[in-house]
C-alpha cells in the first residue's frame, strides 16, 4: 500500500485488532505489541522492513508473556516474495505486509491473526509458499541469529535490541536493551515452506 493509504488507515487497524483481541492468546498485550509494532512501521515509513519489524513484535510479544514464532519464507499475493512474520498459534501476525519494498507487489492491509484488518476477513494472502530457496538477502537473514542480524537493521538506530526497548515504552515495557539481547540473541527464524534447508 501507499504510505499515504496506510497513514489515513492505520488507527481503524488499531482499533481492529483491540476489537480481535479478545479471541486472541493474552489478547490485550498481544494487540499492544502489534500496535506498537505498526506504529513504529509506519512513522519510519520502514518499506520493506519485514525482517526487522518481525523481530521487534516477536521480542515484545516475549516480554509481554505470549509465546510466538518467529517465521521466514515465501508469501503468495498477487505474485510471491519473500518475508518474515510472527504466528501465534498457529495464526499470523504481520504488522509489516502493508508496506512492501519499493517496487514490490501489492498484499493489502496488516494481518492480525489471520484476519485481514481492513476487512475483518480471514487474509488472501498465503503464507510459507513451497519454495526451493529464498533470495539472497532472505537467505543471509534465514542464516543469522538476531544478536549477528542487528547490525543490518536502520543504521540511524544503536541496535535491534535498543528500538524494541523503545516501542516497548509505548505499552509500558520498560526494557532493557542489553538483557534483550542475552536472552533472545541467538534465536532464529523458523523456516515456513521451504524444501532446501538454509545453512547454519
Amino acid at each position: 500500500m501507499k504510505i499515504d493509504a496506510v497513514r489515513a488507515n492505520i488507527f481503524a487497524w488499531f482499533d481492529s485488532a483491540q476489537a480481535l483481541a479478545p479471541k486472541t492468546t493474552r489478547g490485550e498485550s498481544t494487540a499492544d505489541a502489534f500496535c506498537s509494532t505498526l506504529s513504529g512501521l509506519v512513522e519510519n515509513q520502514a518499506t520493506g522492513g519485514c525482517h526487522e519489524y518481525a523481530a521487534v513484535m516477536h521480542l515484545l510479544l516475549a516480554e509481554a508473556g505470549v509465546e510466538s514464532t518467529l517465521c521466514i519464507g515465501v508469501v503468495k499475493a498477487a505474485g510471491t516474495f519473500d518475508h518474515s512474520w510472527v504466528e501465534i498459534d498457529d495464526l499470523i501476525f504481520d504488522a509489516a505486509v502493508c508496506l512492501p519494498n519499493l517496487g514490490g507487489h501489492e498484499a493489502g492491509p496488516p494481518v492480525f491473526a489471520s484476519l485481514n484488518l481492513s476487512t475483518g476477513q480471514r487474509t488472501n494472502l498465503v503464507y510459507g509458499v513451497p519454495l526451493s530457496a529464498l533470495d539472497d538477502v532472505a537467505a543471509m537473514v534465514a542464516g543469522l541469529n538476531l544478536d549477528e542480524y542487528s547490525p543490518f537493521v536502520h543504521p540511524a538506530r544503536v541496535s535491534l535490541w535498543a528500538y524494541t526497548a523503545e516501542l516497548g515504552l509505548r505499552f509500558g515495557l520498560d526494557l532493557d536493551p542489553e538483557a534483550l539481547r542475552s536472552k533472545y540473541g541467538a534465536t532464529k527464524r523458523v523456516p515456513k515452506g521451504l524444501r532446501a534447508v538454509v545453512e547454519e
